[in-house]
């Protein structure tokens, strides 16, 4: 359990118009998506490609659990799976805990072993992954092997990069598959950038929730920058706890 720094810091409140519960999904084949990340005030993710990168406060962490409390699924990319060994359970409530979703086209990350989410399922306390793997990596790729208490999420590839999945495949599956009707998005950066651009076309964001902590992480940084160029928000709102900046929003 996380033990707060200052009880003025309520982000319950704030974050109450953004939560799964307050507002429908935009469609009813999809789940609610948050796209949620600590960032820089230079829009870095981490200092550098594969380098974890703490940037949040305490306060903001518990506030990520609470997050996580919310929501049935919690995705992200397999490099960051790799690089930081995250848990992605529920210290708020274990019972709780979101199931982990890794975007993993290729079959690159293993469950089983000594890592943190492994681990947590082993004590109870979090939920085996949801792998999202591409078609022909799970037909096609004889180096490929299903591992054990792992479910897979098949998504057909595009046709020149093994490595690019469409987004609104994913979670129509999610949703229709695995009854996940609540996802939190959390990195890593080809995931949010790649989210980000997507959602211009297919319009998936439900909320995006950010937190900015006071440094710069200089120019060698993973940077959130969407490929499509601008994207408005509306809907903001802000609030700062004993250190950290959080904006709430809902994109425009």
């Amino acid at each position: 359990m996380f033990l707060l720094m200052t009880p003025q810091f309520d982000y319950k409140t704030p974050l109450e118009p953004y939560l799964p519960h307050s507002k429908p999904s935009i469609s009813t084949s999809l789940p609610f998506i948050t796209l949620t990340y600590a960032q820089s005030l230079d829009s870095k993710i981490s200092a550098g490609k594969n380098i974890r990168t703490a940037l949040s406060h305490e306060e903001t962490k518990e506030m990520t659990h609470y997050l996580r409390l919310h929501h049935a699924g919690i995705m992200i990319g397999c490099q960051t799976a790799m690089c930081d060994d995250p848990g992605l359970n529920c210290k708020l409530d274990f019972d709780k805990s979101p199931r982990p979703i890794i975007i993993d086209p290729s079959g690159k990350w293993k469950f089983n072993g000594k890592g943190k989410m492994y681990q947590f399922f082993l004590k109870k306390q979090g939920k085996p992954p949801i792998v999202v793997l591409s078609s022909n990596t799970f037909y096609n790729d004889k180096k490929f092997t299903k591992q054990d208490y792992v479910e897979y999420c098949v998504v057909e590839g595009s046709p020149t990069d093994n490595n690019r999945l469409d987004w609104n495949s994913i979670f129509q599956k999610l949703y229709k598959d695995f009854h996940l009707r609540s996802i939190m998005v959390e990195g890593g950066g080809f995931v949010i950038n790649d989210l980000l651009s997507a959602h211009a076309v297919n319009n998936l964001i439900n909320s995006l929730i950010i937190t900015i902590a006071p440094v710069y992480l200089g120019n060698k940084g993973v940077t959130v920058s969407p490929y499509n160029g601008r994207i408005d928000l509306k809907d903001v709102k802000w609030f700062t706890g004993t250190r950290d900046s959080v904006m709430c929003s809902r994109i425009g």
